[in-house]
Formats: structure tokens, C-alpha cells, sequence
């Protein structure tokens, strides 16, 4: 008599997860919490802005008063700031790229704004 041919199913053919599968869910979650508690405790609301060009700083900008300023860069170029409602933003820019335009309001410390080729650049800071 022949024995009958039993075949074990694999954990693929089973359709279940997988011990990869399991670690790179781990691995997400755990990230995700990680970046979960670092953006709860990372950021104030700022109270100053700091600008630097060329790496000094020029100009020390509080967001609680409103106003507009402009900044010379290196090699003539210039940057003109924005500060209302506590927030701080690059609306014109003499670079070819205007990326610091593109960067948004901000508001929050630690959050800049960088003009590369006019070396302009700005921090939001807690102090005063």
C-alpha cells in the first residue's frame, strides 16, 4: 500500500503575515510613535525671529509686532520679510529660484527660512 502524498502548506500559502511582514509593521509603528512624541514636545510657539546673512546675525524681529522688512544679501541681492499675526514669511526675493518664498509661514520654534544665494537666513526663537 502507498503512503498518500501530504504536503505541509507554507506560511505564504496560508496567507498569513509573514516574520518580515511583522518586523517592518513593528518598524513603522515604533517610528511613528517616535515622530509622534518628538513633534509633541519639539515645538513652542516662537516669540522672535533671528536673521543672519552670511552667517551673522543683522536682525533680531519680534512676531507679536507687525511689520515688513527688507534684508541686502550677499552680492546685492535682497529679501524682503513679512511678520503678522505672530508669523514670519519671505514674500519677494531676488534669487533665481525663490525657494525661500516657497517655504512657508512660520511660526513655531526652530522653524527657518533660508535663501541660499542671497545667504539669508531665518530662525524662530523662544527668547526675547
Amino acid at each position: 500500500m502507498a503512503k498518500p502524498n501530504i504536503h505541509q502548506p507554507t506560511q505564504k500559502e496560508k496567507g498569513g503575515i509573514r516574520r518580515n511582514d511583522f518586523l517592518l509593521l513593528l518598524l513603522i509603528l515604533v517610528l511613528a510613535g517616535v515622530w509622534l512624541v518628538f513633534s509633541h514636545f519639539r515645538s513652542a510657539p516662537g516669540l522672535i525671529a533671528q536673521v543672519a546673512v552670511d552667517g551673522q546675525v543683522i536682525e533680531t524681529l519680534p512676531l507679536d509686532q507687525d511689520g515688513e522688512f527688507d534684508i541686502p544679501g550677499i552680492d546685492g541681492g535682497n529679501n524682503h520679510l513679512i511678520v503678522k499675526d505672530g508669523q514670519i514669511w519671505c514674500s519677494q526675493a531676488t534669487c533665481p529660484d525663490h525657494l525661500c518664498m516657497k517655504q512657508g509661514k512660520k511660526s513655531m520654534a526652530n522653524e527657518t527660512i533660508v535663501c541660499l544665494p542671497n545667504r539669508m537666513s531665518v530662525t524662530v526663537l523662544e527668547g526675547r
